[in-house]
């Protein structure tokens, strides 16, 4: 993903990729990091953060949704998503795409 810088983050932050089954319960795969210091980017910097998810082998064969966003490690809070051109905040969590898991032939 590619995330655009705006305001002063904080140090603590941390971005996350989720695969849900169902957007209400709790991700089926996840991760959580950020590949650089966030106190080392300014207003209007653009990074890249890459995630690669292992998925669980007793995972069902369909479709499930991927969402991006990002939170405060000392807290547990997220930070809102803000989409173009108004900036307006559309949530914590960014839900990218759906993908298809099917098995390994």
């Amino acid at each position: 993903t590619y995330w655009r810088v705006d305001g002063m983050l904080p140090p603590d932050l941390v971005v996350f990729s989720h695969l849900y089954g169902d957007l209400g319960a709790a991700p089926l795969a996840n991760i959580d990091s950020i590949s650089m210091r966030p106190t080392s980017l300014a207003e209007r910097d653009v990074f890249m953060q890459v995630h690669l998810l292992r998925l669980p082998e007793t995972l069902p064969e369909r479709e499930y949704d991927i969402a991006v966003g990002a939170y405060r490690t000392q807290s547990s809070q997220r930070l809102q998503v803000l989409l173009e051109p108004d900036q307006r905040p559309a949530g914590t969590r960014l839900i990218l795409y759906s993908v298809e898991v099917t098995s390994n032939p």
